[in-house]
């Protein structure tokens, strides 16, 4: 999960909201690594994530919207996903591994 917000994070960093609308490429790479997180986030264990004050259920929603289509991705969702949901995450998880 770490290494995939982090790539992530790498393949937008410096760009606006509307350089990241503009390419397909960009939203692709960042749709594959945020459905990597919400894929693993599937194996880890209800105890685990009772200590990790993330919203899991919104983590794995995004997967499913994403690797399935349930609905169509909205951008401005992906985007801010990507700048701010991302950061969170990443601070949440290194702060429980470092317990």
């Amino acid at each position: 999960m770490i290494e995939s917000a982090e790539l992530a994070r790498s393949y937008i960093d410096g760009m606006t909201a509307q350089q990241f609308g503009s390419s397909q490429l960009v939203q692709d790479a960042v749709s594959y690594r945020i459905g990597i997180i919400g894929e693993a986030a599937r194996d880890i264990s209800p105890a685990t994530t009772d200590l990790i004050p993330l919203d899991w259920r919104g983590i794995r929603g995004m997967r499913n919207r994403l690797f399935h289509g349930y609905r169509e991705v909205d951008l401005e969702d992906l985007w801010k996903t990507a700048t701010t949901n991302l950061d969170d995450l990443l601070v949440a998880i290194e702060a429980f591994l470092q317990r």
